[in-house]
This record gives structure tokens, C-alpha cells and sequence, in this order.
């Protein structure tokens, strides 16, 4: 599994250079998507033990934790779009 994600990351960098695109825009995305994977796996840990509660709990945490992350990327494509106007 590490084989693979060592060449997924290898193809987003790739990607984010072909695209000239600044890494400080990619680096939140990332850790977000990083952030929904492990909330998903743990809210269904949780919710296969019989916890139901500390799954929705999980979930809520997850997702302003992901907000919280995403705030960089909303101002650099509020920024960007300011420009263009």
C-alpha cells in the first residue's frame, strides 16, 4: 500500500509542477483529504462497535477540522477571483 501511495504522491507533485501550480494551494487540499479519510474510518470503527454517538461526534470534529484546513485554499481562490474582476 505504501508502494502506492508513494506514486499517487509522486503524481499529484507532477502534476502540481506541469501545472504551475503553487504548492501552499495544494498542501491544504491534501491534509483535508487526508482528514475526511481518517474521520470516515474512524466514524465507522465507532459506528461498528455499537457506538453511534461517537461516530456522529467524529463526524462533526472531522468536518470543521476540514473547514478549518480548507480556509487558506477558500482565501487564495477568493483572492484570485478579486483579481480577475
Amino acid at each position: 500500500m505504501l508502494d502506492q501511495l508513494s506514486g499517487l504522491i509522486s503524481l499529484v507533485r507532477e502534476l502540481v509542477d506541469y501545472a504551475e501550480v503553487d504548492s501552499d494551494l495544494v498542501r491544504p487540499l491534501m491534509k483535508t483529504v487526508a482528514v475526511a479519510i481518517v474521520t470516515m474510518l474512524t466514524a465507522s470503527v465507532a459506528r461498528d462497535a455499537g457506538q453511534t454517538a461517537i461516530a456522529a461526534t467524529v463526524q462533526f470534529c472531522g468536518s470543521l477540522l476540514a473547514l478549518c484546513l480548507a480556509v487558506p485554499l477558500v482565501h487564495a481562490v477568493l483572492t484570485l477571483v478579486a483579481e480577475l474582476l
